[in-house]
């Protein structure tokens, strides 16, 4: 049994460095691609103070023509200013198309390592065939080195996510990604710690794979390229599905859930076993919620040719 202690003073440090190096390749790498491209890097005006409009803000990002109305009459302020300001305060906080650019280009560069990582790792493990061998021996176990990084590797990038909320671009998924987060690296931090490695190294691997597929579409929908990022995104989408919607509950979280108890019974009667089942479900639940906005962008890019990112791109 690996202590909490371990698998907070490799991976939080980790974090911290996973940043540093998001941060140099983005300027040195990421922003000069963009602009070579003919992105522009235009930064928004400065948004007047106005106590009352930064309140009803903070409530709502997009405000009707009624509320609009009624703010115009308050303030003593035209529509026309009313609706000035709230274009303004939005540009801020989506940022430009270089920094999303620069965004997804960090997020493809990790996932594809990851997932490439993780093939090398675990393609001859014959846990990922047979989800039963994770738990055959399950208390004489050997981690091998290879899995042992791939799974600090994986935390510290968790831990990279979670330090990042404070200074990325607000989505409109902000409040599910930080849950998700936070589950994240709990779940792993309590697996690491009760010497679950096989499982969720091969649920963080195939899970993880789809998201290569969205940022490819991203990237092409950024750099104009709107026919690429529809079919990137269709495949992307056919892909989610088959392993957010059906392989993480029917299969992954499956082998934790169902499998576990089955060759090892006693572990119902144990505290760890309740709160992993209570992340997957949380997972689980994130899935679907996602699901319904990657299948309404889906929808919208059949019907008017282009998309916003219903999944991450808006704000609310």
């Amino acid at each position: 049994m690996v202590s909490v202690l371990s698998l907070l003073l490799y991976p939080v440090p980790g974090g911290l460095a996973f940043l540093c190096v998001r941060y140099l390749l983005a300027k040195f790498l990421f922003k000069p691609f963009g602009l070579w491209f003919g992105l522009r890097n235009s930064k928004p005006k400065q948004v007047p103070p106005n106590l009352v409009l930064e309140r009803e803000f903070s409530q709502s990002k997009k405000w009707d023509h009624h509320k609009v109305v009624g703010l115009s009459k308050q303030l003593d302020m035209s529509q026309e200013k009313i609706e000035e300001w709230l274009s303004l305060k939005q540009a801020q906080v989506h940022g430009s198309v270089l920094d999303k650019f620069c965004d997804s280009a960090w997020n493809f560069f990790y996932y594809v390592t990851e997932t490439t990582l993780g093939f090398l790792v675990l393609w001859d493990k014959p846990w990922l065939w047979d989800t039963d061998e994770c738990w055959r021996n399950f208390y004489s176990q050997i981690v091998t080195r290879d899995v042992w990084l791939y799974f600090m590797w994986c935390l510290a990038y968790g831990w990279s996510q979670l330090f990042g909320l404070t200074f990325n671009i607000k989505r409109r998924d902000f409040y599910i990604m930080v849950i998700h987060h936070v589950a994240f690296v709990t779940l792993l931090t309590l697996s690491g710690t009760y010497d679950a490695f096989r499982l969720i190294t091969i649920t963080i691997f195939v899970c993880d794979s789809t998201d290569v597929l969205l940022e490819i579409s991203k990237i092409a929908k950024y750099l104009g390229y709107e026919k690429c990022a529809f079919y990137a995104f269709l495949v992307f989408t056919f892909w989610w599905i088959v392993v957010r919607v059906v392989l993480f509950p029917c299969w992954l979280s499956k082998g934790f859930i169902v499998d576990l108890p089955r060759i090892y019974p006693f572990v119902t009667e144990m505290w760890i076993y309740y709160v992993i089942t209570i992340l997957c479900f949380v997972f689980g639940v994130a899935n679907l919620i996602w699901t319904y906005f990657i299948v309404k962008t889906l929808i919208q890019f059949c019907v008017t040719g282009t998309s916003k990112d219903a999944r991450s791109d808006c704000d609310e």
